[in-house]
């Protein structure tokens, strides 16, 4: 078995209800599909952990020399990591497909990235 992560990356700014959801009802529509995909996963025994961030507004980072500050590093670099999931599957082709179930359930691009080792 393989480790992957799959990432769930967001627009700066953009929140459920108004912003990547047209609706509360299609963002309450998209956490339950997650949640029943999240269902899934463990009962496969595919799902190692996955988690949903705080929005990035109550974000710090921390840089190399030494300093931090308040906000997140989306302020430089543009899209911000909005959640991710761990999986533990057989090869990259299943993590494909778990990553276009999970895209399907949360509406935004997944990206896929195996650990290395």
């Amino acid at each position: 078995m393989s480790q992957f992560m799959l990432s769930v990356h967001h627009e700066p700014g953009v929140q459920a209800a108004g912003g990547t959801y047209e609706t509360e009802e299609d963002a309450q529509t998209a956490f339950a599909a997650v949640d029943d995909l999240n269902s899934q996963l463990e009962k496969d025994g595919q799902l190692v952990f996955a988690g949903a961030l705080n929005p990035p507004e109550v974000a710090s980072t921390a840089f190399p020399a030494g300093h931090v500050v308040d906000g997140p590093v989306s302020d430089v670099v543009g899209r911000q990591l909005g959640g991710f999931w761990i999986i533990d599957v057989p090869d990259r082709q299943s993590a494909l497909a778990v990553a276009g179930r999970a895209a399907k359930a949360c509406h935004q691009p997944v990206e896929v990235r195996q650990f290395e080792g």
